[in-house]
């Protein structure tokens, strides 16, 4: 250990024993997590062997290392474990001796051992026995130590919007190859620290790849920046960053934007009539007895009492102030699905949605809303109608329904002054057309009358003229009646009167109005005469009065004649 340089060297024996070795065996290394591999120190060497060294309790072999060493890469490195595994150039059944060698830096340079614990392929009686190591270090540093032989890369997190240091976010530093321009084994990884900055300290002027690898909750994965330094690109999973010279620093800054959803639920009063107009404020913290604390967002109910609030921030807790004044807490959670709940003063929560509905108790300003309903042409009373109310004018926001009561009047209580509402009539009384006429009421026309008119209602319009009644014809001249007989003498008759002349005809009354099917209308009743038989009737009689009249004319004439010849 060199604790000026702020390094550990290592060095593992393989094979003291000289038995037949495994053909390309690994060897992997855990380190301590304060300790940083230096990749460009793997040499191997085989080893000739001295005999051993005496040391207290404990024999160790010696060996000398031959030549210079062949320079090896890593094949693999966990950088949770902080192991590494080196693939070994061996011949099997080979039974030379081999020396592996390799630094670390101490990166957290504390007092006290730094442990590792060595594995081989072909079991720990290759190597001599069990290499689990602890080297202890004291103080150190110095003017020769990492700072001096390394450059290092910082990170400082913070959220995009309000530049809060992010603790926690987890990245990953990869090696690159420049020549196939690909992506390397990981380097290093770490977490930043409460002020949301992380540093690696790296061999100068070596190109990495800076990868995020997880990140807090409530934040995205994909991190951004203002500006980026010199030597530093973007690529699709990260950054490209080449280090600076040693003892430089490169400072990354970067940020993480907050995972957002909206807050949506729907805001009555205790009439359940939509706030609409209204204002309801959201804080980070408790508002009550602060008059003077401003709110994070203010927004206006809408006509169907809904309340969004857009944007906001997932794993924080929230305050939202009601026009009434109370305060409703908010939790909204970090995992992008889990929906925002509220909690409900007995202790217990809901979740809210936009279904979710809020009852808010101001009871001023507030108006009422009457219908009456009756029944057409008058002042009737009609129960049993349903009307809606409705927030647009177009009826499509239904607040909600009513029926009217006995007296038929429907009530609308607590209705937001300033407000405009319509009414509709959306299910008529029985027996009843539906008046689809949509009415606005306001405060002042708070009072609004809608008339139902009956399915029938007896009125099936007026009745036509009915035709005036045809002229009876001219009777007919009667024949001429045959000789009577010569008859028995009679006594002297008396002078016949005169006949009267027969009457003119009553003009035909005038047709009574039908009304509902009622029975007197003589075309339903065939026992009334129609207007065509009165016609027939008179001149039936007319004929029959001319031939009486003739035939009593003749008779007269004929005994007067008789009289004469006597």
């Amino acid at each position: 250990m060199d604790n000026g340089q702020e390094l550990i060297q290592y060095e593992v024996l393989i094979n003291p024993f000289g038995l037949a070795l495994p053909g390309n065996p690994s060897l992997e290394d855990t380190l301590d997590k304060r300790l940083q591999l230096d990749t460009d120190t793997l040499l191997f060497y085989k080893a000739a062997l001295t005999g051993t060294t005496a040391s207290n309790k404990d024999q160790k072999p010696g060996y000398a290392k031959a030549g210079t060493g062949e320079p090896l890469k890593v094949a693999s490195f966990d950088p949770n474990t902080n192991r590494f595994t080196v693939q070994l150039p061996i011949d099997a059944d080979s039974r030379d001796a081999y020396v592996l060698t390799y630094t670390a830096d101490i990166i957290d340079h504390q007092a006290g051992g730094y442990s590792n614990s060595v594995r081989f392929d072909g079991g720990s009686v290759l190597l001599g026995g069990n290499k689990n190591a602890a080297v202890s270090g004291g103080g150190g540093g110095g003017g020769g130590g990492v700072a001096a032989r390394k450059a290092v890369i910082t990170i400082a997190k913070a959220d995009s919007e309000n530049q809060t240091p992010l603790e926690g976010v987890s990245f990953t530093l990869y090696q690159w190859d420049s020549d196939s321009n690909t992506r390397g084994l990981p380097f290093a990884q770490g977490k930043t620290d409460a002020q949301g900055k992380l540093s690696f300290k790296v061999k100068p002027n070596a190109v990495y790849e800076l990868v995020e690898t997880e990140s807090v909750p409530g934040y995205g994965s994909a991190f951004g920046w203002n500006d980026l330094p010199d030597g530093v690109t973007a690529t699709d999973a990260g950054l490209l960053v080449t280090a600076g010279a040693a003892k430089s620093e490169l400072t990354l800054k970067l940020t993480n934007e907050a995972h957002t959803t909206d807050l949506v639920f729907r805001l009555v009063n205790e009439s359940g009539i939509p706030m609409t107009g209204e204002k309801v404020q959201i804080f980070t913290s408790d508002p009550t007895g602060k008059p003077d604390l401003a709110p994070v967002k203010e927004v206006t109910v809408s006509s169907d009492g809904t309340v969004k609030f857009s944007g906001i921030r997932r794993g924080a807790a929230y305050y939202v102030r009601r026009p009434d004044g109370g305060v409703m807490p908010v939790n909204v959670p970090a995992q992008v699905n889990d929906e925002p709940t509220v909690t409900l003063p007995d202790g217990t929560s809901a979740t809210l949605t936009a279904n979710y509905q809020v009852t808010d108790t101001s009871t001023t300003d507030q108006w009422t809303l009457t219908v009456n309903k009756v029944i057409s042409g008058g002042t009737t009373p009609l129960p049993g109608a349903t009307i809606g109310l409705y927030a647009d004018e177009a009826c499509q926001t239904l607040i909600k329904t009513d029926v009217s009561e006995q007296d038929g009047t429907v009530a609308f209580s607590g209705l937001i002054k300033g407000q405009r509402y319509w009414l509709k009539e959306t299910a008529a009384p029985t027996g009843y057309k539906l008046d689809t006429t949509t009415y606005e009421g306001n405060e002042t026309n708070s009072t609004v009358t809608i008339a139902n008119t009956p399915n029938n209602s007896g009125n099936t319009g007026t009745p036509g003229t009915p035709g005036t009644p045809g002229t009876p014809g001219t009777p007919g001249t009667p024949g001429t009646p045959g000789e009577p007989g010569t008859p028995s003498e009679p006594g002297t008759p008396g002078e016949p009167g005169t006949p009267s002349e027969p009457g003119i005809p009553n003009e035909p009354s005038t047709p009574v109005n039908p009304g509902n099917g009622g029975s007197n209308n003589s075309a339903n009743n065939p026992n009334i005469p129609q207007t065509g038989d009165y016609t027939q009737l008179l001149i039936v009689v007319t004929l029959v009065s001319g031939i009486l009249l003739a035939v009593m004319t003749i008779y007269r004439r004929l005994m007067v004649k008789r009289r004469g010849q006597k």
